[in-house]
Formats: structure tokens, C-alpha cells, sequence
């Protein structure tokens, strides 16, 4: 447990067992950060696949990375969902400093990997050397239908 002295900030930590020390949640995510410096946040889409012509567009995101803090987006594309489980894995985007949006199709063709029905899409939050945390709002991905 952590006290922090609102008028000098100082901070004091306590092990668990003191007498009369009591908490009832970490609100300055202090703890939080000492004791995990990494997030993750993981998602499946799916597009159509209804002719050949059916194919992803681009992915957007609202990320914002205070101090020297990074977020990284990795993907990996399938035809079936258990596809996933194999398919090789991408870095989408560096957050600084890739700005939204970033071209599917370019991505995974730069790559030289396949781009399927199903897209696995895995963002990584690291904070930043002062305990600065990512803040992660929203990623989306677009798709054409044919």
C-alpha cells in the first residue's frame, strides 16, 4: 500500500500486515504501474467475404501517448478464425510516431503477408520511464463489400 502526502508529496509504502494500515483501492494507479508497466488489448474483426473484390480498408485509432510512453499494433489475418492461431503477425503502427489511419491492404502487402476474412488486431501499452500510462479510447477498422 502507498500513502501520498498531498501537501509535500512525499511517499510512504506500507507492507501488507501493518497494523492499522488499510486500503480500499489503488485511485492514483500508482500501484497499478509498479506492478504492471504493460497492457494489452486484443480484438477479432471480420469482414465480408462475399465475391473476391470484398477486401479490408484502413484501421483508425484514438491512442494518445503522454511523456515517452508507446503503444505498438500488431495483426495477424486468417480465412477461418482457427487460422488466427498461425498466421504471421505484423506491426501495424508505432504510437509516436504513426498517425491514423494507417492502409490495411498496404500494410500487410509491404509485409509481404496475407490479409484474409478474419484480422486479429493486438495493441500493446507500455508506459513511459516517468510511470506515464497510454491512454487507449477507440480502434476501428473499415471493409468494402462488392
Amino acid at each position: 500500500m502507498t500513502k501520498i502526502d498531498p501537501l509535500t508529496f512525499s511517499i510512504t509504502d506500507y507492507t501488507a500486515g501493518n497494523s492499522g494500515t488499510y486500503t480500499y483501492s489503488d485511485f492514483t494507479g500508482l500501484q497499478r504501474s509498479l506492478r504492471s508497466p504493460r497492457g494489452t488489448w486484443e480484438r477479432v474483426f471480420v469482414r465480408c467475404s462475399a465475391t473476391p473484390q470484398d477486401k479490408w480498408g484502413q484501421i483508425y485509432w484514438d491512442i494518445t501517448t503522454p511523456s515517452n510512453s508507446l503503444v505498438t499494433i500488431y495483426g495477424k489475418s486468417a480465412d477461418t478464425e482457427a487460422g488466427l492461431a498461425s498466421a504471421t503477425q505484423v506491426t501495424i503502427a508505432r504510437i509516436p510516431p504513426a498517425t491514423p489511419p494507417k492502409d490495411l491492404p498496404t500494410v500487410f502487402s509491404d509485409a509481404r503477408v496475407y490479409l484474409g476474412k478474419y484480422l486479429d488486431i493486438r495493441v500493446v501499452m507500455e508506459q513511459s520511464t516517468d510511470g506515464q500510462s497510454p491512454v487507449f479510447v477507440n480502434l476501428y477498422t473499415t471493409y468494402y463489400c462488392y
